[in-house]
């Protein structure tokens, strides 16, 4: 008996508590290992990278925009969605920590001078769209994508 299985369930099957080693093995064989490991939020090294983990496709993001700072924008909107593992702040929730980058740019250059959190939603100073869950991911985020935020806020 032939039994098809597509990637995507193969994926689900092969992270999923319950199944069984000798399934996952056979979903090895046929699909590969790293085809079928979960990518976490510290894989995430470009914008390809979310959209992996995310599951979409440059079109979907770009929405048919050809303007290369909008793009840029929808790229970071979408790394950071991947990091926050798709995490949406709730601005009705004061109680809820939400972070944010802090970069400082100077004659020698742009650089992310820490992270900040606030409780009390957003500052006027940062758009929703970036804001974190937490301290380490907007580290991450700062250390790894420094170079793509800041042409984005200096409109390169």
């Amino acid at each position: 008996m032939k039994i098809e299985v597509s990637t995507d369930l193969a994926k689900k099957l092969y992270n999923t508590i319950q199944t069984p080693d000798s399934l996952k093995e056979i979903l090895e064989e046929n699909f590969g290992k790293t085809n079928l490991k979960n990518k976490s939020w510290q894989d995430i090294k470009s914008f390809e990278d979310a959209l992996e983990i995310l599951g979409r496709s440059k079109e979907e993001v770009y929405k048919g925009t050809y303007d290369p700072l909008i793009q840029n924008q929808l790229e970071i909107e979408t790394i950071i969605e991947a990091i926050n593992e798709k995490w949406v702040p709730n601005f009705a929730d004061v109680n809820q920590p939400k972070w944010y980058i802090w970069f400082s740019f100077s004659g020698s250059g742009f650089s992310s001078s820490g992270a900040n959190c606030g409780y009390d939603g957003a500052h006027s100073c940062i758009g929703s769209r970036f804001l974190f869950q937490n301290k380490e991911k907007t580290i991450y985020f700062a250390k790894n994508f420094e170079k793509k935020y800041s042409d984005y806020l200096l409109s390169k």
